[in-house]
């Protein structure tokens, strides 16, 4: 993977390709050698998923990581990432979150994961509010993300003055946000009559 974030640092498009092909080269031989080792597995699950997009091969990868290494929490976020993102798999993605939850249920990357699929795809927005709910509650740093799936949430649901708030809560932590200020004020622009 060090290869791979290097190459991303060169801005010559044919030597990115050579160093993911290397790196992707160098943990499946290590997955033949050591094919116990989880560690080995996740690292060519994370090539095959950011740096080539062989979504099915890193799935797999992920899958055998997990039977290694069944508790870590991590593992599940990145295959609920990959499913719910990349391969468009809703109930697939719902189950790797919601495993990770179970293991950790302060664990802030599976829960809005799990809130943005419910909201946008799985028409469950009372567990998704919940959940951006959760994180508000009970970590800071995330919190300003929280407050704008909220205002989406609200938005969705046509609760303009909710989304408002949401939406000026999300700027009271990170006031220099463009994707903040775009989404405040095409509500006001759009909905809410003012500008």
């Amino acid at each position: 993977v060090e290869i791979g974030e290097i190459a991303e640092k060169s801005g010559d498009q044919e030597k990115k390709e050579n160093a993911y092909q290397e790196a992707k080269k160098a943990c499946e031989r290590l997955t033949k050698e050591y094919p116990n080792e989880y560690v080995h597995w996740e690292k060519l699950a994370s090539i095959y998923h950011e740096l080539t997009k062989q979504f099915a091969k890193a799935r797999d990868a992920y899958e055998k990581a997990i039977e290694l290494n069944p508790d870590d929490v991590e593992l599940y976020i990145q295959l609920g990432n990959l499913f719910h993102y990349k391969m468009k798999d809703y109930t697939a993605a719902e189950l790797a979150y919601r495993k990770a939850i179970k293991l950790d249920n302060n664990c802030i990357g599976a829960i809005g994961g799990l809130g943005q699929l419910l909201r946008d795809y799985l028409d469950k927005s009372e567990e998704a509010e919940l959940l951006f709910k959760q994180i508000v509650k009970f970590d800071k740093n995330k919190a300003h993300a929280a407050w704008v799936d909220l205002g989406i949430l609200y938005e969705n649901q046509n609760e303009y003055i909710k989304a408002e708030d949401a939406y000026r809560k999300a700027m009271g932590f990170n006031s220099l946000s463009f994707k903040i200020f775009r989404k405040l004020g095409r509500l006001l622009y759009k909905h809410l009559d003012r500008e």
